[in-house]
């Protein structure tokens, strides 16, 4: 017996014996169309929604972007070569040391120093200071007693 879903208009053939509970025939052709007709119930108003890779219409009773995994891979991949082609790109900064201008090249983006060098000459007192600290610290211990 040829039927039509109720959802998509696609003319279906119900299998031998195919009823459902409590002896209705099939109104859907698939199972996933029976959930759809199960939850939008009577009201003709369908949540369809457009794929933003292939612009294919599909039904998506959660927050959906993308009508299958296929195009959902396309979508993240896209997505990373877009984020990964930001993160390379170089950026321009002022050194924390000498205020001069330099361009973070390979490597971390974060730098705020424009060499090895220019980082120990402006971090040179910090160190220092924690130097001496730690000596005064020592120095104000008692002195070892070694029992004979």
């Amino acid at each position: 017996m040829l039927l039509t879903c109720e959802i998509c208009s696609v003319a279906f053939e119900r299998g031998h014996n195919q009823r459902l509970r409590g002896g209705a025939w099939p109104r859907t052709c698939s199972h996933r169309h029976g959930n759809l007709l199960r939850f939008i119930g009577a009201s003709s108003a369908l949540p369809w929604r457009e794929c933003s890779e292939c612009g294919a219409e599909f039904y998506a009773r959660i927050a959906r972007l993308t009508c299958s995994e296929i195009c959902e891979r396309s979508r993240e991949r896209s997505a990373a070569r877009a984020s990964s082609t930001a993160a390379s790109q170089p950026v321009q900064r002022v050194c924390r040391g000498c205020s001069g201008p330099f361009t973070t090249g390979y490597g971390d983006k974060r730098r705020s120093w424009c060499s090895r060098d220019c980082q120990h000459r402006a971090e040179a007192p910090a160190r220092l200071a924690a130097l001496h600290a730690k000596r005064r610290r020592r120095s104000r211990r008692r002195p070892r007693v070694i029992a004979a």
